[in-house]
């Protein structure tokens, strides 16, 4: 094979690569996009549909030793999809958008006939626990257990008041007596 032959395998090889390259990155793409990934991508152009909140019961239990409990939230929730759907919104009217995100998710328990009444308690508690200079909006409820008690694992988007909301935390609440066992945010 001469010279001229090699350059033009070379050629072929490298632009077969780009191909199946791009080829992958298309079905990667399309995958992340689809209803099957938990990755689907949420435009951050629109706000998060109050019927996109997420309610879910979790076979999880907080771990007993409190230290422990923030690590536990934290690596368990803290990358939830729904998250890039609140980066939409802003500090802009937040009461009214906490309340409509609330009731969501409140509804979504009662037809799961989950504890619906202390979902809508524990929200307030969080509500009512937040410093009034700092926007929160709650994207989803997750009930797992602590030591036998049903507990609800809010997990919320936060910004200092102005601005998108950009962080994240979450409350571990007992369902019966509010108690908090556990707590975790970034920043």
């Amino acid at each position: 094979m001469g010279p001229a032959a090699r350059k033009r395998l070379k050629w072929i090889c490298a632009i077969g690569t780009i191909l199946i390259i791009v080829a992958l990155a298309f079905r990667f793409y399309h995958y992340f996009q689809s209803e099957e990934s938990i990755f689907r991508h949420v435009p951050k152009t629109t706000k998060l549909e109050p019927a996109t909140v997420v309610v879910m019961v979790l076979d999880l239990s907080l771990p007993k030793d409190p230290d422990e409990r923030g690590q536990f939230l934290w690596d368990k929730f803290s990358k939830h999809p729904a998250e890039k759907g609140l980066s939409a919104y802003s500090s802009d009217d937040w009461h009214h958008d906490f309340d409509l995100l609330s009731d969501a998710l409140v509804q979504k328990a009662a037809a799961l006939k989950l504890d619906s009444d202390s979902l809508r308690k524990a929200l307030s508690f969080v509500r009512e626990d937040t410093h009034p200079d700092v926007v929160i909006l709650p994207e989803a409820a997750y009930q797992v257990t602590f030591e036998g008690r049903l507990v609800w694992m809010i997990t919320m988007k936060w910004e200092n008041n102005g601005g998108s909301l950009i962080h994240i935390r979450g409350y571990a609440l007992d369902q019966k007596t509010l108690e908090n066992l556990g707590f975790m945010t970034c920043g």
